[in-house]
């Protein structure tokens, strides 16, 4: 499963809480943009060569004191394959060692950080003793994309229109491989639960819309029955319980560098929430860190509700089924 990346979850759900300024804006479009071409690829992958190629994907590796990530990983035959995919639209000409798109010329050469990333995992093969060529390639999956390479490069370029063809060429050369000592290598390097660079300050809490929004259509105009949480605006339903614990992994993504509190929770939630909701599911589904009482914290994995609780998802599609907007009784607005 491939997971929203840190920066993404945060500037996701900053803009389900207040107006994004521009540069927000524009980051939170690209990572969008990025995250849809890497899961485009990954189903065509799996669509053209089912899980024939071994692989890794969407890699935050150590490089020396640095950070490497890399969207995926192959190895088919006797060759890794480290693939850099774009999501661009236009025309692309490589030449002279320098890029232009569309006859502009871009300010970074976007080769650089597939280059990085290839010395970083020949850094870690030889350290291991793992005997593997490693190839660099770039995946441009842009349907109005057009490439052009006037350059001699040792890298791959692997276009939209070209890609069946050299996923199904590597899946026979796969079948040649097995599963073998450079994943565990890789693993040694990853570095879990990479942090999020951007930091929510909490004096900047009141510029924030508080409390639980519907997930289907992002409004805050909700009501509240004894079991469940209706949009006034779209119908949606969602029960209570699951409601209240995903606003509370919103709030640990935003406030992702510190531990989760009542009090934070409070402020998150606002003045209509339901504190006696809020309490049985901190009580239920979150760990407690340090017992104090009504200054108990709480550990805060910082990432989104789907996440959080994968291993769970079954309890919380079985309330789904208890859910029945028929039968509900003096709903109050919160």
């Amino acid at each position: 499963m491939r997971y929203l990346p840190k920066e993404l979850q945060y500037l996701q759900i900053l803009s389900q809480r207040k107006k994004s300024n521009k540069e927000e804006g524009s980051q939170l479009r690209n990572l969008k943009k990025g995250y849809i071409g890497e899961t485009w690829l990954d189903q065509e992958q799996l669509r053209l060569t089912g899980r024939t190629i071994f692989g890794m994907d969407d890699l935050d590796l150590r490089t020396d004191r640095s950070r490497v990530q890399i969207d995926k990983l192959l190895v088919a035959g006797d060759t890794a394959y480290v693939v850099d995919v774009k999501n661009y639209s236009g025309k692309y000409v490589l030449e002279g060692n320098q890029w232009t798109i569309n006859g502009k010329i871009l300010q970074k050469n976007i080769l650089e950080q597939l280059h990085n990333a290839v010395r970083a995992i020949k850094r870690i093969f030889d350290k291991e003793d793992i005997v593997l060529n490693v190839q660099g390639v770039l995946v441009f999956i842009g349907p109005n994309s057009e490439i052009t390479v006037l350059d001699e490069i040792t890298d791959q370029i692997v276009t939209r229109e070209n890609l069946s063809m050299w996923l199904v060429a590597l899946e026979q050369k796969a079948r040649t491989s097995t599963e073998a000592d450079w994943q565990h290598a890789i693993a040694k390097e990853i570095i879990k639960n990479f942090p999020c660079k951007r930091k929510f300050k909490i004096d900047q809490m009141k510029d924030l819309n508080k409390g639980v929004h519907c997930r289907k259509c992002g409004s805050y105009h909700l009501m509240e029955t004894s079991y469940a949480v209706v949009c006034l605006d779209c119908g949606e339903a969602e029960p209570k319980e699951t409601a209240y614990t995903r606003t509370v992994c919103e709030c640990g993504v935003l406030f992702h560098d510190r531990d989760l509190s009542l009090g934070l929770l409070r402020d998150f939630f606002g003045v209509k929430a339901n504190i006696s909701c809020l309490r049985k599911v901190l009580k239920k589904h979150f760990r407690i860190k340090n017992r104090a009482g009504r200054s108990s914290t709480y550990y805060n994995k910082g990432c989104l509700f789907e996440y959080w609780f994968k291993d769970e998802m079954a309890y919380f599609r079985n309330l789904e089924k208890r859910v029945s907007w028929q039968n509900r009784k003096n709903p109050y607005e919160i």
